[in-house]
């Protein structure tokens, strides 16, 4: 048997924010967090919000709610240690925000399935074989 490997977790939860409807900010913002936790050891992300902001050009207020959304969503959980001291966050599956797919009118993951949005595409995008020139005739 194959032994998994670091950042398998990474990249599974990576495809997993691809799909999710989220704000760009907060892809951003959770994409980092991901990136930063120690998936072998289970070990959460400790980069400092100004580390962040530098690494990601990210301002510190569309951090701030980035990192509010997520946590209302239930992407990331955080430990606070101390005043003085970095945030641990620790990302995970949460739910999608209904404010990006009211805004973008886009469907709901569930309320689509992958043969239906195919079949509603034009020959063009599904036929490997497409000629314009059959098309005109």
């Amino acid at each position: 048997m194959k032994e998994k490997r670091e950042r398998d977790g990474f990249l599974e939860f990576a495809s997993r924010v691809h799909k999710a409807r989220l704000d760009t900010r907060c892809k951003v913002l959770l994409w980092h967090y991901a990136y930063g936790f120690n998936w072998l050891k289970g070990q959460p992300s400790f980069y400092s919000q100004r580390q962040i902001c530098l690494l990601t050009g990210m301002s510190a207020s569309s951090y701030q709610k980035a990192r509010k959304r997520l946590l209302e969503l239930g992407w990331i959980i955080e430990f606070k240690r101390g005043r003085r001291q970095t945030v641990l966050v620790t990302p995970r599956v949460g739910r999608d925000d209904d404010e990006v797919v009211l805004r973008f009118g886009l469907p709901k993951t569930d309320e689509i399935s992958l043969e239906d949005a195919i079949g509603s595409l034009p020959d063009e995008f599904t036929d490997p074989f497409w000629d314009e020139g059959r098309a005109a005739s």
